[in-house]
């Protein structure tokens, strides 16, 4: 296999377990329950510390995994749009490049996957 298929088949991989991981924050309202859990979390937390009463550790580690998980919720709401940027800027630099088609360029009509065309044109 040619390192451009190897190229393209990993390319196409990882745009794959992007689109997996990323329909994992399709639901909102998971989203929005998570939110709630943290802010009950917070209060009950203040709570404790109001009354000098110390914060379980499970309370805590509560807390941080929930603050993780509403992070990876903003992280991959630019993930998408991100990925899709660079995409299209791909494309647009490399407009006009398909397998076998002609392209017309300062040194003639070539094929832009054989350069050995280029240097025969300039023989003629």
């Amino acid at each position: 296999m040619s390192t451009l298929k190897q190229h393209i088949a990993e390319l196409k991989k990882l745009l794959h377990l992007l689109e997996e991981e990323l329909s994992l924050y399709e639901d909102k309202t998971a989203l929005k329950e998570k939110q709630m859990q943290l802010q009950s979390i917070e209060q009950n937390i203040n709570n404790l510390k109001k009354k000098e009463i110390p914060v379980p550790e499970q309370l805590r580690k509560l807390k941080l995994n929930l603050l993780s998980e509403i992070d990876d919720w903003r992280i991959a709401q630019t993930a998408g749009p991100e990925a899709i940027k660079h995409c299209k800027s791909f494309i647009s630099k490399n407009k006009g490049v398909r397998k076998g088609k002609k392209e017309i360029s300062p040194l003639g009509q070539f094929s832009l996957f054989n350069p050995e065309e280029i240097v025969n044109s300039k023989k003629k």
